[in-house]
């Protein structure tokens, strides 16, 4: 079967960046080895981008691991998250108006994937995130517990170090921080003590940090704006 012109010039203009594979599904009827004779007798050749990664490949996005399960040239088309597909594989394709969200069991305090309506899907991200009273968690390397129930990450989660000052001493004053004395030594009581809002920005501040420490977070910010900047660019 004879090639017609736009046939011809859709493996023109697609080819050096689509896989053969790609084009066979944009050109029912041709086969790979058609398309190959076209475009070795049109001398052409396939340009593979620099972060190009054949099928298969995986790599970490946004916290999740994707799996490359297209060769498309779109990002959001080739890459599928592998819990996604791991569910697929027992339940079949989610519905079109459906959409997979993390879900945590507070029984087992195991995430398992959850269909919802996609108009749901900001509530539902926002309710996984939910943890039960008594959750504790690092931030910012501070050990942190869940006290509320409030919405409020600021109001819901406070300190560890601070409950143990306040169950001795009461509430930390407005005009007060509770810091460490020491900070090489554990948050106990007697390494706490209430420092102004002013002592507080003094001592954290990075400006008090000897040089090879303020360099190497300098250099660990920099570091994860080139990630950021990756990352994005590829999700694009």
């Amino acid at each position: 079967m004879e090639w017609t012109d736009p046939e011809i010039e859709l493996v023109r203009q697609l080819l050096p960046t689509v896989s053969v594979k790609s084009l066979m599904q944009q050109l029912p009827g041709r086969s790979e080895k058609a398309i190959r004779e076209l475009a070795a007798r049109l001398g052409l050749k396939r340009q593979v981008p620099a972060n190009w990664r054949p099928i298969g490949s995986e790599r970490m996005d946004r916290g999740y691991l994707v799996r490359k399960v297209t060769d498309t040239g779109n990002p959001k088309k080739d890459w599928k998250r592998v819990d996604v597909i791991e569910w697929e594989a027992i339940n079949g394709p989610v519905p079109p108006e459906m959409v997979l969200v993390q879900d945590l069991n507070p029984k087992t305090l195991l995430v398992h994937l959850v269909p919802v309506p996609r108009s749901q899907q900001l509530l539902k991200s926002r309710y996984e995130t939910r943890h039960p009273l008594g959750t504790e968690r690092m931030r910012h390397g501070v050990l942190q517990r869940k006290v509320a129930e409030t919405g409020s990450r600021y109001e819901d989660w406070k300190r560890v170090d601070v409950l143990l000052w306040e169950s001795a001493y009461g509430p930390v004053p407005p005009d007060k921080v509770v810091m460490a004395i020491d900070n090489s030594k554990p948050r106990t009581l007697d390494n706490l003590a209430l420092f102004s809002r002013e002592e507080h920005m003094l001592r954290v501040s990075v400006n008090n940090l000897p040089p090879e420490l303020r360099q190497i977070l300098q250099l660990k910010g920099q570091i994860t704006q080139v990630i950021n900047r990756r990352q994005k660019e590829e999700a694009q």
